[in-house]
């Protein structure tokens, strides 16, 4: 659950980083930023939002994968495994968070 809690805060910052900085993006040769592309390639503050994204939902996907595997584990050691909630919800929010990695990417 702490893997959950944490990627999920990571996506959540760098998607709001990420419109917080295109937000308050200075017009450039007095052009309206609404009719400028939302964002350049050469912008450091878009790749650390960006980032943080990747590696909350990359972070999400291996921390199921290693969840899964304990699961097994203890399944052969006669444990009683059963359905598992939270896995089911890092794996939803792992997709969540690929999907706002592309849509920030693209630039909606």
């Amino acid at each position: 659950m702490a893997w959950l809690r944490t990627s999920l805060a990571m996506i959540g910052f760098g998607t709001t980083y990420v419109k917080f900085v295109e937000w308050t993006e200075v017009p450039a040769n007095g052009v309206a930023a609404s009719a400028r592309p939302t964002w350049h390639w050469n912008e450091g503050s878009i790749w650390v939002g960006l980032l943080m994204v990747a590696i909350g939902s990359i972070s999400l996907a291996l921390a199921v994968v290693q969840h899964r595997v304990r699961m097994r584990e203890l399944g052969r050691l006669g444990m009683s495994v059963g359905w598992d909630l939270a896995a089911w919800v890092a794996i939803a929010i792992s997709l969540v968070g690929a999907f706002a990695f592309v849509v920030l990417l693209v630039g909606t």
